[in-house]
């Protein structure tokens, strides 16, 4: 479906688009799930695909809100200091961190290797200029996805010992051997 859509359009407007996942005429993010791991693999897909990706304020905390005029909540400062809310924020900075330091992450180039059984397992690689990879992992199944071994880990969400259980995000960078 991903390969579709960037094979609709000319690569000139491929490198440029302007992506979000939410905005002052949608329904937030968060309000579409109301699930923070699904949440956090939206925003992996947001900050690891081609363009530019833009966050709308409040989906820093994982703020809610409604159609319009209910994504035009007022952000909630005398909350943005709780652990809940600062934890968050450092999610986000991790991605943007991620967005900001690996090229392959603002790369254009990516395939979908399908190398997982489970076909409700997303993976796709980056690769930068250098051809180095950066994995992106999703679980978007119910069971258990047992990954392969390896690389370093720049973000991870309910992952462990190789293990990417059920709404799983992992991203990390695979080294030349793998």
């Amino acid at each position: 479906m991903v390969n579709r859509c960037y094979t609709m359009y000319m690569q000139q407007n491929n490198n440029v688009m302007f992506n979000l996942l939410d905005s002052h005429d949608t329904e937030r993010l968060m309000n579409r799930f109301h699930d923070l791991d699904l949440f956090y693999q939206q925003l992996a897909v947001l900050f690891t695909l081609p363009g530019s990706p833009c966050i709308y304020y409040g989906t820093e905390i994982a703020m809610e809100g409604g159609f319009d005029p209910d994504c035009r909540r007022c952000m909630p400062w005398e909350d943005i200091e709780s652990d809940e809310n600062k934890e968050r924020i450092r999610q986000m900075k991790t991605m943007i961190k991620i967005r900001r330091t690996e090229e392959a992450c603002r790369s254009l180039y990516f395939h979908f290797p399908n190398k997982y059984e489970n076909r409700r397992c997303v993976e796709y690689i980056k690769l930068d200029s250098g051809n180095r990879k950066l994995e992106v992992l999703l679980n978007c199944s119910g069971a258990d996805v047992e990954t392969e071994p390896g690389g370093e880990i720049l973000f991870a969400r309910n992952y462990h010992d190789n293990i990417l259980e059920p709404k799983g995000t992992l991203i990390r960078k695979k080294h030349e051997t793998q």
